[in-house]
Protein backbone atom coordinates (compact mmCIF):
# COMPACT_ATOMS: atom_id res chain seq x y z
CA UNK A 1 0.00 0.00 0.00
CA UNK A 2 1.29 4.06 -1.09
CA UNK A 3 0.67 6.34 1.19
CA UNK A 4 0.94 9.78 0.38
CA UNK A 5 0.93 12.86 2.70
CA UNK A 6 -0.05 16.62 1.38
CA UNK A 7 -0.44 19.60 2.98
CA UNK A 8 -3.91 21.47 2.76
CA UNK A 9 -2.16 24.84 1.57
CA UNK A 10 1.60 26.11 1.21
CA UNK A 11 2.04 27.60 4.01
CA UNK A 12 5.40 26.69 6.94
CA UNK A 13 3.43 25.33 9.08
CA UNK A 14 1.04 22.68 7.11
CA UNK A 15 4.43 21.91 4.52
CA UNK A 16 6.44 20.94 8.83
CA UNK A 17 3.22 19.05 9.99
CA UNK A 18 3.20 17.57 6.23
CA UNK A 19 6.70 16.14 6.50
CA UNK A 20 6.68 15.52 9.89
CA UNK A 21 3.79 12.51 8.75
CA UNK A 22 5.79 11.42 6.00
CA UNK A 23 8.56 10.67 8.40
CA UNK A 24 6.95 8.70 10.67
CA UNK A 25 5.20 6.63 7.79
CA UNK A 26 8.56 6.13 6.44
CA UNK A 27 10.03 5.18 9.35
CA UNK A 28 7.04 3.26 11.43
CA UNK A 29 4.93 1.68 7.73
CA UNK A 30 6.60 -1.97 8.21
CA UNK A 31 5.80 -1.88 11.84
CA UNK A 32 2.14 -0.35 11.47
CA UNK A 33 0.82 -3.08 8.63
CA UNK A 34 2.40 -5.57 10.26
CA UNK A 35 0.71 -4.74 13.88
CA UNK A 36 -2.75 -4.65 11.99
CA UNK A 37 -2.30 -7.89 9.67
CA UNK A 38 -1.09 -9.56 13.32
CA UNK A 39 -3.89 -8.59 15.30
CA UNK A 40 -7.02 -8.48 12.86
CA UNK A 41 -5.53 -10.68 10.10
CA UNK A 42 -6.81 -8.68 7.53
CA UNK A 43 -4.76 -6.26 4.79
CA UNK A 44 -5.35 -2.91 3.55
CA UNK A 45 -7.06 -3.17 0.15
CA UNK A 46 -6.42 -0.21 -1.31
CA UNK A 47 -3.40 0.18 -3.09
CA UNK A 48 -3.20 4.16 -2.66
CA UNK A 49 -4.19 6.26 0.53
CA UNK A 50 -3.95 9.92 0.24
CA UNK A 51 -3.86 12.18 3.49
CA UNK A 52 -4.49 15.78 3.68
CA UNK A 53 -2.93 17.52 7.19
CA UNK A 54 -5.15 20.35 7.88
CA UNK A 55 -5.04 23.19 10.88
CA UNK A 56 -7.58 21.06 12.38
CA UNK A 57 -8.25 19.07 15.83
CA UNK A 58 -9.51 15.98 14.94
CA UNK A 59 -8.73 13.68 12.22
CA UNK A 60 -11.13 11.41 9.30
CA UNK A 61 -10.39 8.56 7.40
CA UNK A 62 -11.73 9.53 4.34
CA UNK A 63 -13.00 7.41 1.70
CA UNK A 64 -11.51 5.56 -1.24
CA UNK A 65 -11.86 8.31 -3.33
CA UNK A 66 -12.07 11.12 -0.72
CA UNK A 67 -8.12 11.79 1.27
CA UNK A 68 -7.83 10.76 4.68
CA UNK A 69 -7.68 14.06 7.00
CA UNK A 70 -4.83 14.04 9.71
CA UNK A 71 -4.64 17.28 12.02
CA UNK A 72 -1.32 19.06 11.37
CA UNK A 73 -1.09 20.75 14.90
CA UNK A 74 -0.23 18.22 17.24
CA UNK A 75 3.76 18.77 18.75
CA UNK A 76 3.69 15.20 19.98
CA UNK A 77 4.87 12.41 17.61
CA UNK A 78 2.97 9.80 19.81
CA UNK A 79 -0.02 11.59 19.39
CA UNK A 80 0.43 12.00 15.43
CA UNK A 81 1.32 8.25 15.49
CA UNK A 82 -1.62 7.79 17.61
CA UNK A 83 -3.84 9.07 15.21
CA UNK A 84 -2.80 7.62 11.90
CA UNK A 85 -3.50 4.75 13.73
CA UNK A 86 -6.79 5.11 14.83
CA UNK A 87 -7.80 7.03 10.71
CA UNK A 88 -5.99 3.78 9.23
CA UNK A 89 -7.88 1.05 11.68
CA UNK A 90 -11.30 2.45 9.94
CA UNK A 91 -9.91 2.67 6.74
CA UNK A 92 -8.52 -1.07 7.20
CA UNK A 93 -12.27 -1.76 8.05
CA UNK A 94 -13.84 0.25 5.22
CA UNK A 95 -11.40 -1.50 2.59
CA UNK A 96 -12.62 -4.83 3.46
CA UNK A 97 -16.30 -4.41 3.44
CA UNK A 98 -16.67 -4.56 7.76
CA UNK A 99 -17.77 -0.98 7.61
CA UNK A 100 -21.50 -0.82 9.26
CA UNK A 101 -23.29 -0.33 5.91
CA UNK A 102 -21.65 -2.83 4.04
CA UNK A 103 -22.21 -4.78 7.24
CA UNK A 104 -26.53 -4.04 7.26
CA UNK A 105 -26.04 -2.44 10.34
CA UNK A 106 -27.06 1.01 9.06
CA UNK A 107 -28.93 2.34 6.53
CA UNK A 108 -26.82 4.60 4.50
CA UNK A 109 -28.68 8.00 5.20
CA UNK A 110 -27.79 11.04 7.28
CA UNK A 111 -30.10 10.26 10.25
CA UNK A 112 -27.97 7.19 11.25
CA UNK A 113 -25.04 9.25 11.27
CA UNK A 114 -24.90 8.47 15.30
CA UNK A 115 -26.02 4.81 15.07
CA UNK A 116 -22.88 4.81 12.35
CA UNK A 117 -20.25 6.40 14.75
CA UNK A 118 -21.28 4.17 17.42
CA UNK A 119 -21.04 1.32 15.22
CA UNK A 120 -17.77 1.91 13.67
CA UNK A 121 -16.14 2.44 17.17
CA UNK A 122 -17.23 -0.56 18.57
CA UNK A 123 -15.37 -2.30 15.36
CA UNK A 124 -12.32 -0.38 15.41
CA UNK A 125 -11.42 -0.68 19.04
CA UNK A 126 -11.93 -4.64 19.15
CA UNK A 127 -8.43 -4.08 17.63
CA UNK A 128 -6.99 -0.61 17.67
CA UNK A 129 -5.53 -0.84 21.48
CA UNK A 130 -3.98 -4.25 20.60
CA UNK A 131 -2.86 -3.31 17.26
CA UNK A 132 -0.66 0.13 18.92
CA UNK A 133 0.58 -2.60 21.66
CA UNK A 134 1.80 -4.87 19.14
CA UNK A 135 3.47 -1.94 17.03
CA UNK A 136 4.92 0.17 20.19
CA UNK A 137 4.21 -1.72 23.39
CA UNK A 138 1.52 -1.60 26.02
CA UNK A 139 2.49 1.81 27.74
CA UNK A 140 2.37 3.72 24.35
CA UNK A 141 -1.19 1.80 23.78
CA UNK A 142 -1.75 3.31 27.02
CA UNK A 143 -1.27 6.91 26.15
CA UNK A 144 -2.81 6.58 23.08
CA UNK A 145 -6.35 5.50 24.93
CA UNK A 146 -5.88 8.06 27.60
CA UNK A 147 -5.78 10.83 24.70
CA UNK A 148 -8.72 9.57 22.97
CA UNK A 149 -10.54 9.23 26.23
CA UNK A 150 -9.55 13.33 27.16
CA UNK A 151 -9.72 14.43 23.36
CA UNK A 152 -12.41 12.18 21.62
CA UNK A 153 -16.60 12.65 21.66
CA UNK A 154 -18.78 10.51 23.94
CA UNK A 155 -19.50 7.71 22.03
CA UNK A 156 -15.83 6.79 21.39
CA UNK A 157 -15.99 6.63 25.14
CA UNK A 158 -18.77 4.37 25.53
CA UNK A 159 -17.79 2.18 22.33
CA UNK A 160 -14.00 2.23 24.02
CA UNK A 161 -15.51 0.95 27.26
CA UNK A 162 -17.68 -2.01 25.13
CA UNK A 163 -14.37 -3.15 23.47
CA UNK A 164 -12.06 -2.95 25.98
CA UNK A 165 -14.15 -4.79 28.93
CA UNK A 166 -13.42 -8.04 26.74
CA UNK A 167 -10.11 -9.43 27.79
CA UNK A 168 -7.87 -9.60 24.85
CA UNK A 169 -8.59 -13.39 24.19
CA UNK A 170 -12.39 -12.41 23.92
CA UNK A 171 -11.69 -9.57 21.83
CA UNK A 172 -9.51 -11.56 19.65
CA UNK A 173 -12.47 -14.33 19.40
CA UNK A 174 -14.71 -10.85 18.48
CA UNK A 175 -12.39 -9.56 15.53
CA UNK A 176 -12.18 -13.70 13.88
CA UNK A 177 -16.17 -12.81 13.73
CA UNK A 178 -16.09 -9.81 12.28
CA UNK A 179 -13.29 -10.31 9.86
CA UNK A 180 -14.87 -13.72 8.72
CA UNK A 181 -17.25 -11.11 6.96
CA UNK A 182 -14.58 -9.66 5.37
CA UNK A 183 -14.66 -9.40 1.62
CA UNK A 184 -11.09 -8.68 -0.07
CA UNK A 185 -10.53 -6.44 -3.45
CA UNK A 186 -11.19 -8.60 -5.81
CA UNK A 187 -14.99 -9.45 -4.31
CA UNK A 188 -16.36 -5.99 -4.00
CA UNK A 189 -18.63 -6.24 -6.75
CA UNK A 190 -20.45 -8.30 -4.10
CA UNK A 191 -21.65 -5.36 -1.85
CA UNK A 192 -21.66 -2.85 -4.82
CA UNK A 193 -24.99 -2.27 -4.50
CA UNK A 194 -26.87 -1.22 -1.45
CA UNK A 195 -29.67 -2.08 -2.06
CA UNK A 196 -29.21 -5.87 -1.90
CA UNK A 197 -27.63 -5.67 1.27
CA UNK A 198 -29.66 -7.47 4.01
CA UNK A 199 -30.23 -5.39 6.70
CA UNK A 200 -28.55 -7.00 10.16
CA UNK A 201 -29.93 -7.07 13.70
CA UNK A 202 -27.30 -4.62 15.69
CA UNK A 203 -28.31 -6.22 19.13
CA UNK A 204 -28.00 -9.30 17.83
CA UNK A 205 -24.86 -8.75 15.84
CA UNK A 206 -23.04 -6.85 19.03
CA UNK A 207 -24.28 -9.59 21.05
CA UNK A 208 -22.08 -12.13 19.08
CA UNK A 209 -19.17 -10.09 19.42
CA UNK A 210 -19.42 -9.20 22.88
CA UNK A 211 -21.47 -11.81 24.69
CA UNK A 212 -22.85 -11.71 28.15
Amino acid sequence: MKFVVKPADDSFEMMLEAGQYARIWQEHSETILNAFKNITGLEFQQRLITARITNGTYGNAGLPGKAMILPGNYAAEDRKICTLMHELGHRLLGGNALNSVALGLVADTDENFNDWQWYEHRHLYLFLHDAVADAFGPEYAERCTKDELNNEPEYYHEAWEWAMNLTFEQRQRAVRLLTAEALPRNRWHERDDLDEILPRDPAEWFKKLHPE
